[in-house]
């Protein structure tokens, strides 16, 4: 869930957990008593306000055709209107679902608690639960020294991977191009150079004397 240079990344040590394993996944499905996908159910994936063009669309049409492909499994596309994806959602109505999540703040607490620690239905998106990740979640809440916050953090990561909570497919990379000559802007917690704080332009920009070599 937390992606690379994000606090307490720990992708690396849990990466075998949840891979692309086509063998592993035909001797699993035969072993649940469907061969070659064989008498499997079709399942449907809802997607949030995202046509076949967009990058959810295009990555859930692939994930179409390689559990086809692969395991014989058909998988439908449903797409909704957000409001209607995110009412279902907090009712646990939706089968499997494809949608993106970003963080509000630098710290493990915002992608790991804030949308996986359970609730009661209504007041979260899912109806995974494991009591072992909710103590970890709230005990690193709590705690006060980094290096124990982060290692309850790493273990609940491990069991949210582990327990497949959540499949996680990629993790989304932002840049920004500016002239070598652009100065006075502020760089905020996450790393970021944005042209507004507090949707107030910066008014410390100005125009350097730093040209580009040739």
């Amino acid at each position: 869930m937390r992606p690379p240079n994000f606090p307490g990344y720990v992708g690396e040590k849990l990466r075998h957990l949840q891979q692309f394993d086509p063998e592993a996944a035909r001797r699993l499905l035969a072993e649940a008593g469907y061969p070659g996908g064989r008498g499997f159910p079709v399942l449907e994936v809802w997607l949030r306000d995202a046509p076949p063009s967009s990058q959810s669309g295009q990555a859930v049409q692939m994930i179409q055709e390689q559990l086809l492909d692969i395991l014989g499994i058909r998988l439908e596309i449903r797409n909704m209107q957000a409001n209607a994806f995110n009412r279902l959602m907090y009712e646990w109505e939706i089968p499997i679902g494809l949608v993106s999540y970003g963080a509000d703040f630098s710290d493990p607490q915002s992608l790991l608690g804030v949308p996986w620690r359970s609730q009661p239905r209504g007041f979260t998106r899912h109806d995974w639960n494991n009591a072992r990740y909710n103590d970890l979640i709230d005990r690193a809440r709590r705690e006060t020294d980094r290096d124990r916050r982060m290692q309850f953090y790493d273990e609940a990561e491990w069991i949210l991977t582990s327990e497949v909570g959540g499949a996680f497919l990629w993790h989304n990379h932002r840049f920004q191009l500016r002239k070598p000559w652009l100065k006075g802007l502020k760089r905020d917690r996450a790393g970021f150079y944005p042209f507004w704080e507090n949707n107030t332009v910066y008014t410390e920009m100005y125009i350097g004397t730093e040209r580009l070599e040739r």
